[in-house]
């Protein structure tokens, strides 16, 4: 696995950066987002993890070194930013010599392999007593 300050390269030259946008410091939590450029794509896919800005290491691409957020928490996030890396350049890998590949259709693709419960519901059974 890589360190969270490195981006994923493929010999292609694709590459994926996490980053988180604001408008200032002042908001509680903001979403992860990621983008992937590849000479002339760019797809872009903005994720549910939640971070606070304040402790935000653009340079690392997660949370930086912190007394207020403990190393678990540090390592859970970069274990979750390194897991979407990785399914958005799969994802990408299969998917792009077919020409059809959108930022929304990235981000249907990584939401079904994120939370295939939300993506594929089960299905309502009710039950209703018999008389």
């Amino acid at each position: 696995m890589q360190s969270p300050g490195v981006l994923i390269k493929e010999k292609d030259m694709t590459s994926i950066k996490a980053y988180i946008r604001t408008q200032s410091k002042s908001k509680q939590t903001v979403k992860v987002r990621f983008l992937l450029i590849e000479r002339k794509t760019n797809l872009s896919y903005v994720s549910n993890l939640l971070v606070n800005p304040l402790y935000w290491d653009a340079n690392k691409q997660g949370y930086g070194t912190s007394k207020q957020i403990s190393s678990t928490q540090q390592n859970e996030l970069n274990t979750q930013i390194q897991h979407i890396k990785y399914l958005m350049l799969d994802t990408f890998n299969t998917e792009s010599p077919y020409g059809n590949l959108t930022s929304d259709l990235l981000s249907k693709i990584i939401n079904e392999k994120l939370q295939p419960s939300i993506a594929f519901p089960k299905e309502k059974v009710e039950i209703t007593p018999s008389t």
